[in-house]
């Protein structure tokens, strides 16, 4: 071939087809389908018909049919349909932002990723390359938040419900009717409330709802009252704890009885037991002391904790699951038999740099990325857990520096998003269907069946009477069931729990609160994240150490910490003792000390007594009313004991000793010695 003496320049193949230049000049035409011929200018025959130039022919079974096999257009998302010459393959042109073998891909996504749709709605893409929420069933609005009773006026205590058209409509109260429940007159206005009731437009009329001391249709009885009926004798005084309750009487001493009617004597009553102990009457009719485990004396006035070994970091000594042997009881976060080990003692060292913390009271080690394991003992490949991603149905995978979690799409849910919420939910009998309800899947049950999983068939009643809704949540009644519509922030089928209780625990002191009525946890620094797992380096306020005496120091924040002190020293830098802490100190001669708990108090000096000895004791041996040197001693009631030589209640008769000389046996003259 020579320049310009191309066959094909310019194209003589009819409708688009391809040329081909030969020798001596001649040209052949690779016909588009549709057309035959040598130059492509005639159509197909298929059989009995022939084709047109978007169809070709094929034959099925016996015989030949034109089919076209890019209608309906298999391309999505306005792509344009391209046959191949034999009919057994299709190409798709995808427009601008889409790919893919059906142009089934968005390029575009990422602008969806920042429009929360609400109630089920999800987000795509228009053609303008916009995000709009496309919203479920009953929901409108931009962002699918409202439903067609939003703004919808029902007066009169009328409730608005969205019919099968899903157009909003009024249930009236009973003796209203119209569109909006605007014609009728009130039950309750021929219905009169006495003393202080109000009257309810019911489903079956008007209702007065009285105050507690008055009962009847109309509020027009008194409530009786129980004493009425009990007559306390011996100055007996009756009374009732609450409403409703019945009644007692309260007895003077010295009576007892339902209605105060014995008469009684105690020996207990002179007898005090202290520390939880009990008093009982022996045989012979004295009265005596049965001490708890932790006390003994007369009078359980001493613990056996005064001989105890001493318990460390604020331990104290107490019974071992209420029983003997004696044990220390240690604060957070101390543990042993004395209280001398931490937690994080106790636990173990934890390697590559990581330090032991504390999470719900419990040990743990907090480990530097990218180690893992109890110890941190394990240093993983690090690879990305995401790529490919192991979210099912289009789950988004987050990677967390150490794994990975799936932000899974509504309605699915698991660890990888591979069943939906109904599937974790649970059969529904009786032909209901799982649904879901803002974002929570229920049963629909058929009429009358009722339940979680519409087990029951129950008695046709007002599902809304009494109301199931807790926290003040509204109950519609659907007809076949009722739903609750819970005021912020509660949620649930039945408005029993909060938003921050659905959204989980907040770690390291954070507190779940709420923005646009969402919940979220808010971080104590130097923690951060959804959860407030994670944790900013930060200066340590306790380096150096600013607890005096020996003194431990606690980080409790960016720059804050808490000093735990050694026994007795308290303080916010245990500068100060627990007896100097006192708002008064001991008066009458007392010395401030401590008792088995470790609490401070006045040892006070006879005759005095009282929290700061202010008090003086009325003491029957005080001023000592025994004479010549006896003793007094106060129990069992005061009495002397006398040195040699007197006796008597008080010691003061002199003893007369024995002389042999009294009768004088001597005769006259002599004498006797």
């Amino acid at each position: 071939l020579r320049y310009g003496c191309d066959p094909c320049i310019p194209n003589p193949c009819r409708h688009g087809s391809t040329c081909t230049p030969l020798l001596n000049k001649k040209y052949s035409c690779r016909c588009q389908s549709g057309y035959v011929g040598g130059v492509c200018n005639g159509n197909v025959p298929c059989g009995s018909s022939v084709c047109t130039a978007d169809e070709l022919c094929v034959k099925l079974g016996s015989s030949l049919r034109c089919t076209n096999p890019c209608s309906p257009n298999p391309c999505q998302h306005g792509g344009t349909c391209r046959a191949s010459l034999s009919g057994i393959s299709i190409n798709c042109q995808c427009p601008s932002g889409y790919s893919g073998s059906r142009c089934s891909i968005s390029n575009r996504v990422s602008v969806c990723e920042n429009v929360a749709c609400l109630n089920r709605g999800r987000c795509v893409v228009n053609t303008a390359g916009q995000a709009v929420c496309e919203c479920y069933e009953v929901y409108i609005g931009s962002r699918c938040e409202f439903t067609p009773c939003h703004n919808y006026l029902c007066e009169n205590g009328g409730t608005c419900l969205i019919s099968s058209t899903y157009q909003p409509e009024c249930i009236c109260a009973l003796g209203y009717t119209g569109t909006h429940c605007t014609q009728g007159n009130s039950p309750c206005d021929n219905h009169q409330c006495l003393n202080g009731g109000t009257c309810i437009n019911g489903l079956k009329g008007a209702v007065c709802y009285c105050p507690r001391d008055y009962i009847g249709n109309n509020c027009q009885r008194p409530l009786p009252s129980p004493c009425k009926r009990l007559n306390c004798k011996n100055k007996g005084i009756c009374k009732v704890n609450r409403p409703n309750y019945p009644a007692f009487c309260v007895c003077l001493a010295g009576y007892s009885g339902m209605k105060c009617e014995v008469e009684t004597t105690d020996p207990c009553s002179q007898f005090p037991c202290l520390n939880g102990g009990s008093c009982g009457v022996i045989a012979l009719g004295s009265a005596v002391c049965t001490c708890t485990a932790l006390y003994d004396g007369s009078h359980c006035e001493y613990s056996k904790c005064r001989s105890h070994y001493s318990c460390k970091n604020g331990g104290s000594c107490g019974l071992t699951n209420g029983h003997l042997p004696l044990t220390c009881n240690c604060p957070f976060p101390y543990t042993g038999a004395d209280c001398s080990m931490t937690l994080c003692q106790k636990f173990g060292n934890c390697l590559n740099g990581a330090t032991c913390q504390y999470r719900g009271q419990q040990p743990y080690c907090n480990c530097l990325t990218p180690y893992t394991g109890t110890f941190c003992e394990n240093r993983p490949v690090l690879v990305d857990p995401c790529s490919p991603n192991p979210c099912r149905n289009s789950g988004n995978c987050i990677n967390t520096g150490t794994s990975y979690r799936c932000d899974c799409r509504f309605p699915h849910t698991t660890s990888d998003c591979s069943r939906t919420l109904c599937q974790q939910f649970g059969n529904c009998l009786n032909g209901g269907t799982c649904q879901y309800r803002g974002q929570q899947p229920y049963c629909n049950c058929l009429t009358p069946y009722t339940g979680t999983f519409c087990e029951n068939r129950p008695v046709l009643v007002d599902p809304c009477s009494p109301n199931p809704c807790r926290n003040s949540g509204n109950c519609i009644n659907t007809g076949t069931g009722y739903r609750c519509d819970c005021r912020f922030p509660y949620t649930t089928s039945d408005c029993s729990r909060t938003l921050c209780q659905q959204f989980g625990n907040c770690l390291n002191g954070g507190t779940c609160q709420y923005l646009d009525q969402q919940a979220y946890c808010n971080c104590v620094e130097p923690y951060y994240g959804s959860n407030c797992a994670n944790r900013r380096v930060v200066n340590n306020p306790c380096s150096p150490n600013p607890c005096m005496n020996s003194g431990t120091c606690t980080r409790s924040g960016t720059s804050a910490y808490t000093c735990a002190c050694p026994f007795p020293l308290t303080g916010a830098n245990c500068g100060v003792t627990l007896c100097q802490m006192r708002s008064k100190e001991c008066s009458n001669g007392g010395t401030c000390d401590y008792n088995s708990s470790q609490q401070p108090y006045c040892r006070c000096r006879q005759p005095y007594d009282g929290e700061f000895c202010e008090q003086i004791v009325q003491n029957a041996c005080f001023p000592n009313p025994c004479q010549h040197g006896g003793t007094c001693i106060t129990q069992p009631g005061p009495r002397c004991f006398c040195p040699s030589g007197f006796e008597g209640a008080i010691c003061e008769i002199p003893v007369q000793q024995s002389n042999p000389c009294m009768t004088n046996p001597c005769k006259s003259g002599e004498i006797c010695l």
